[in-house]
């Protein structure tokens, strides 16, 4: 290489950057720079245009309705996938069924079951008092069932009729608890007071074989 063009090369390389060049690289950096944000705010312009359409698209279809946490809301359909991703069922919830009603008892204060007035007669649970409703001897604590009522039987003349094989008379007593048509044979034994008399009879007190004598009521 000759010394002329060395000196050229030399001086290129060397030569400081005129302040045109200089001001010329900074307008070029600033267009780019420009360029760029230009681009990113378009950019997100779309995307809020378009998620804002999205949203309008929502609105316009129908709601679902769902089961949120054990309660029925509707939501978009947009937001429906969210919602089942968390859980979330299509539908109405489903309510648990009720509970059964308490099984009848004799002290319920309700006529139910099989009871032909409240808490009485039918067979399971005592038997009525009289005024009560009945629909047999074996309902009333009488004995004696008159028009559907439990009555108090006739000493005379006596109104008991027959029990209930259609052969034995019943007779009427004075009991404990008041008129009863009872079975015309008392219970064997010797019973000193009423508390003794088996369950199911009635207390005939003053006669002559015992201080008390117990008698099962007709129909029992």
């Amino acid at each position: 290489m000759d010394a002329n063009r060395f000196d050229t090369i030399t001086k290129s390389v060397t030569t400081t950057p005129s302040r045109r060049q200089v001001f010329g690289g900074i307008l070029g950096g600033v267009a780019a720079a420009l360029g760029g944000a230009h681009a990113l705010e378009a950019k997100t312009t779309r995307k809020v245009s378009d998620k804002r359409a999205h949203q309008k698209r929502c609105k316009s279809k129908p709601k679902v309705t769902i089961c949120h946490n054990g309660q029925t809301i509707t939501v978009s359909q947009c937001a429906l996938k969210g919602h089942l991703g968390h859980g979330d069922t299509v539908g109405a919830c489903v309510s648990p069924p009720p509970p059964p009603p308490p099984a009848p008892t004799c002290t319920d204060r309700i006529k139910n079951g099989t009871e032909t007035d409240v808490d009485c007669g039918g067979g399971t649970c005592p038997r009525c008092p009289n005024t009560k409703t009945c629909a047999g001897r074996n309902d009333c604590l009488s004995a004696l069932c008159a028009t559907n009522t439990c009555q108090a039987c006739s000493l005379a003349p006596d109104n008991c009729g027959l029990d209930t094989d259609g052969l034995t008379a019943c007779v009427c007593r004075a009991t404990a608890n008041g008129q009863v048509c009872t079975k015309p044979t008392a219970e064997p034994g010797t019973f000193n007071n009423c508390n003794q008399c088996p369950l199911g009879t009635q207390c005939v007190s003053g006669a002559p074989a015992a201080p008390v004598t117990c008698f099962k009521p007709c129909g029992a």
